[in-house]
């Protein structure tokens, strides 16, 4: 089972709270694995088989309710809770909202500095920059000649 058709509260399942349930009710089941999809960041069409990168984990995973429970987040209301499906976008958005604000409160933290200084978080970073400056478009078509000589 995919994490993002776990319940949540945001509109897609993440590893939070329901994750855990899960993964105790197939414990007590009798089972010994959870099989789930890529974990990368949701390239074209919403795809985990075509990622933007191989070792970063899509921020749709992180539990907004955990940040809030670890006192990097004020009270986060409820989004798409309801919803009959995962509405990719419109759950990044929101949740992008609040990852910023997370981010703040964490940055200044060892941890989060030693996390940074790894060369991948670095390029994915500048990548996923890039990428958003170009309206999401592939690298490839990026105007900018500087953008296309850092990637090669």
């Amino acid at each position: 089972m995919p994490v993002a058709s776990l319940p949540n509260r945001f509109g897609s399942g993440d590893f939070g709270q329901e994750s855990y349930r899960f993964v105790d009710d197939l414990a007590e089941a009798g089972f010994g694995l959870w099989q789930i999809l890529p974990l990368n960041p949701l390239g074209y069409g919403n795809s985990p088989y075509q990622p933007f990168s191989s070792f970063a984990m899509d921020e749709i995973y992180i539990s907004l309710d955990l940040l809030e429970k670890k006192g990097l987040l004020e009270h986060v209301p409820s989004y798409l809770k309801d919803a009959d499906a995962v509405r990719y976008e419109e759950c990044r958005k929101f949740r992008t909202k609040y990852l910023r604000k997370a981010y703040a409160a964490f940055k200044g933290d060892s941890r989060f500095d030693e996390f940074s200084r790894q060369e991948w978080v670095r390029n994915y970073t500048v990548f996923k920059t890039f990428k958003e400056l170009n309206e999401g478009r592939c690298w490839l078509e990026w105007e900018d000649p500087l953008m296309k000589d850092f990637f090669k």
